[in-house]
Formats: structure tokens, sequence, C-alpha cells
């Protein structure tokens, strides 16, 4: 069977998305995020979990996006990486933020 391009992802992402991430606690946070998209690359910008502005990078690759944020905390620094599927306009994964464990997220292009 013949994919075209390889069954890989080649849309643009770039815009605005809606985040909406379920806590470890079971809280339900809503955000919106913008991606912007150079050829594989991205640079992610989105509010932090204290109301700051976070700017992270990562990749596209086929249908596979990675992006990761660095923060400092009280505790020390921490490296927040956001994991998922793209699925049309929508992303769904997950969220590893170092110590305090993973939590699923999903994402709407506006």
């Amino acid at each position: 069977m013949n994919i075209p391009n390889g069954g890989k992802h080649e849309k643009n992402d770039s815009g605005t998305w809606e985040v909406t991430s379920q806590t470890p606690r079971g809280d339900e946070r809503v955000s919106e995020m913008t991606i912007e998209q150079d050829g594989d690359k991205i640079t992610v910008t989105m509010p932090g979990f204290r109301g700051d502005e976070m700017t992270g990078e990562g990749t596209v690759d086929g249908n596979n996006i990675e992006w990761k944020f660095e923060i400092s905390t009280q505790r020390g620094d921490m490296t927040i990486t956001y994991t998922g599927t793209i699925d049309g306009d929508t992303i769904k994964g997950m969220v590893a933020m170092g110590d305090f464990g993973e939590m699923e997220f999903s994402a709407v292009k506006k």
C-alpha cells in the first residue's frame, strides 16, 4: 500500500490552541497556547502555572509533537515536557512535570 508522504503530518500547526489539562488532583485547567512552526521546529508560548508566560521549543515529527519548558521554582529548576499526537486540529498527550508526576492534556486549534 502506498501512503502519500509516508503517512507523515505535513500541515503547519502554527496558531492559537485551547489547551485543557487534568491535574493529578483532578482539577481541570484551560488555557491558550500559541505555536509558531518553521519546518519541523516549533516555539510554544503559554501561561505558566503561576500566571507568568512560558516559552519553550520542540519538534513535530509526522503526527508526533513534543515541546519543553525550563522553569525555576522554589524547589529548584524543573523541565516540563509535553508529548502528544496531532489528529487534524486536535492534539492529545501527556505532560511530564518532573517530580510532580504526569497529567493528560488535549488541545483544539482555534
